[in-house]
């Protein structure tokens, strides 16, 4: 139905609405969604009337079962656009540099919403209910719970092997999220950023989801990152020790290297990558350095970063103590690069930050570094590690549970990625449209921009 004949809740419509040809060709007809449900209402609309859905129009002022005009709500569909920077008119873009892995890291913004989609389909909306004030609160894109993105074609990807598509944020209630581009290559970042204008993205997106409980079997587990870092430290042994910071830093990809029964998970899912980085963190010790000897070290992933020495070294190097004072500061190279042999001593180091020596000592802890300060010098006692049985990995038995997020399949929509919606500017005349704004006087226009922006 078109929004001037019976509206619909489009909470229980199955995907993506289609193309409505009942307008006459508006461009809005695919866009503009309206929902009168009342929450908690379930009765259909037969029940309410008293006949069908179409065998009559609805009149809002006739039917008193409806609620109030401005407690309605309008939906439609997201927009699914790049941001565009101003200045530019181009894809707005920032590019960040760490020595950490991947090494670089390119952040685009998706717009689902913006304050022009909601003025537009307000405008329209006031032409097809004429007759009703409506709340401009009320009118918004629809929410997304799921979305996946299929980055590149085949051609793309052959340029960009390295690169991993990261969604930074949950999807309920932002406008705008951040979509993450990391990179290990500084050549892939140059050929991005290139062709960035050519670069054609499909989204997978659904109105809801499920959730799906399964035991990782063991060849999948062989096949990640994770699994050939650990099992390739000293062959000879059946014990592997990995900092828990080193264990994060493999298990970030992880989602992206394994398979549900062939073909479940496709992309990025830091969920699932940090509940995997737990399992581990539960069921293997956590034991210390204080008394390792040289054959325990060889046993150790990243060995050469975690001695006493190197973390002494570059702790020291890290923090300093201001003359006379004695508040412990982090220095400009660690602030540059907050990083000591792959543990995250410090998140987001910056010059304000100023610690006496208990601070000092608990931010190391945290990271599983004891340690002692004695005239005014850091010194690494012992590290915590887990100590990993390889046995347990190389096993048949599943000990990992993986918990996937799918999207629900009758709720979920292919779309593509673009730059522009040219039915956001070219739905609606203009001059009809301010001459409505005119005869309805300019203390309720401004009302109504207001709330828009809300």
């Amino acid at each position: 139905n078109t929004p001037r004949d019976t509206p619909r809740d489009t909470a229980s419509s199955s995907g993506p609405p289609q193309q409505d040809t009942a307008t006459g060709g508006d461009e809005w007809a695919g866009i503009l969604r309206g929902s009168t449900s009342q929450p908690g209402s379930r009765r259909p609309l037969s029940d309410r009337t008293g006949t069908s859905r179409n065998s009559k129009k609805y009149d809002p002022l006739m039917d008193e079962d409806y609620p109030p005009t401005q407690f309605w709500h309008f939906r439609y569909d997201p927009l699914f656009m790049w941001l565009i920077d101003p200045q530019t008119s181009h894809v707005r873009f920032e590019v960040r540099e760490s020595e950490a892995d991947p090494s670089y890291t390119i952040v685009l913004w998706l717009v689902l919403d913006n304050l022009e989609a909601r003025r537009a389909a307000y405008k329209q909306l006031k032409k097809d209910y004429y007759s009703v004030k409506l709340n401009p609160r009320n009118i918004f894109a629809r929410r997304i719970a799921h979305l996946q993105l299929r980055p590149f074609s085949e051609e793309v990807t052959k340029m960009i092997p390295d690169c991993i598509v990261q969604i930074a944020h949950t999807l309920q209630d932002y406008d705008v999220i951040p979509i993450r581009f990391l990179f290990e290559f500084k050549d892939s970042v140059k050929w991005f950023l290139k062709n960035l204008h050519a670069v054609n993205m499909t989204a997978i997106a659904s109105y809801g989801t499920r959730k799906t409980t399964f035991q990782l079997k063991q060849p999948e587990l062989s096949r990640t990152h994770l699994y050939i870092a650990l099992v390739t430290v000293d062959t000879s042994k059946k014990t592997v020790y990995i900092h828990p910071h080193h264990l994060r830093a493999l298990t970030r990809k992880f989602s992206d290297q394994i398979r549900v029964d062939g073909g479940g998970i496709t992309g990025h899912d830091s969920t699932i990558n940090e509940n995997v980085h737990r399992q581990f963190m539960d069921m293997f010790p956590i034991v210390s350095t204080y008394s390792f000897i040289s054959q325990q070290w060889r046993m150790t992933y990243k060995e050469i970063d975690l001695r006493h020495d190197t973390l002494n070294r570059v702790l020291n190097r890290a923090f300093v103590q201001r003359q006379n004072s004695k508040r412990w500061r982090p220095t400009s190279a660690f602030i540059e690069d907050p990083q000591c042999g792959g543990i995250e001593v410090l998140p987001n180091p910056t010059k304000s930050i100023s610690l006496n020596d208990e601070q000092l000592l608990a931010v190391l802890r945290n990271s599983f570094i004891s340690a002692t300060i004695e005239r005014g010098s850091i010194t690494v006692k012992g590290i915590g590690l887990v100590e990993i049985d390889k046995d347990v990995l190389s096993s048949e038995h599943n000990f990992l549970t993986i918990e996937v997020t799918q999207p629900a399949p009758d709720l979920t929509f292919q779309t593509h990625i673009t730059t522009h919606r040219s039915n956001m500017t070219t739905g609606v005349d203009d001059k009809e449209d301010d001459t409505d704004a005119e005869s309805e006087g300019s203390d309720s226009s401004e009302d109504e921009e207001e709330d828009l922006q809300q």
